[in-house]
């Protein structure tokens, strides 16, 4: 199936039961089949149409994400007659979003987080810092000294390596609950979360300088 295809179908009252036996949720990829249940019983309920999308799985085990357009018919005395539906494969459309995304939060050099989610992290984080007063973070400004002469003698291909195994080896001595991230040039900063106090930051900030 590919984004060119339209699969329409139609379903009589019996449907409903076929839902209701959760059989219909055997393709749906888990994570969507509770969210995909409240939304078809709300269907049920109102007997009006809904436009939603969600994953299934392929014969072949692969994940893709449908469109799906699910209109009552209703009869003369408001009860469905049947449901019909019309989906269609939006994989490569929310591929595309997904990088977009990506692009828009990441840095393009080292993969790093940019300065715009490390804000978005850093305003996260004060928000929770701000409602405990037993929490305490730190924010790390690390400069690359010389960088410049780097590229001046060896060439941008030769500094782009460098800031990438700069970033490389920044995420190898921080914890997984902490963030790094290139925000300009040769500019990384980095948010430490969930610690003691302030020693402790100074602590890593040592650490830092001495790798």
């Amino acid at each position: 199936m590919n984004n060119q295809i339209c699969l329409t179908t139609t379903f009589s009252h019996a449907w409903i039961r076929f839902i209701e036996s959760c059989r219909i949720f055997d393709f749906v990829h888990e994570n969507d089949r509770k969210g995909l249940g409240k939304k078809l019983d709300w269907v049920k309920k109102t007997k009006e149409s809904l436009l939603l999308e969600f994953r299934v799985l392929s014969n072949s085990g692969n994940v893709l994400w449908l469109e799906t357009n699910i209109k009552p018919v209703k009869n003369d005395d408001g009860t469905i007659r049947e449901i019909v539906t019309a989906s269609r494969d939006i994989s490569n459309w929310v591929r595309a979003e997904d990088s977009l995304k990506k692009l828009a939060y990441t840095d393009y050099l080292t993969g790093l987080p940019n300065r715009r989610e490390f804000i978005n992290k850093l305003s996260l984080e004060k928000s929770i810092i701000d409602k405990s007063s037993s929490k305490v973070m730190a924010v790390c400004s690390i400069d690359g000294d010389g960088f410049k002469s780097i590229n001046d003698l060896h060439g941008h291909d030769v500094g782009d390596r460098f800031l990438v195994k700069v970033g490389e080896r920044l995420q190898s001595i921080v914890s997984n609950k902490d963030t790094i991230a290139r925000i300009g040039g040769d500019e990384f900063a980095l948010l430490l979360r969930c610690l003691t106090d302030e020693d402790e930051a100074t602590t890593i900030a040592q650490h830092i300088r001495s790798v």
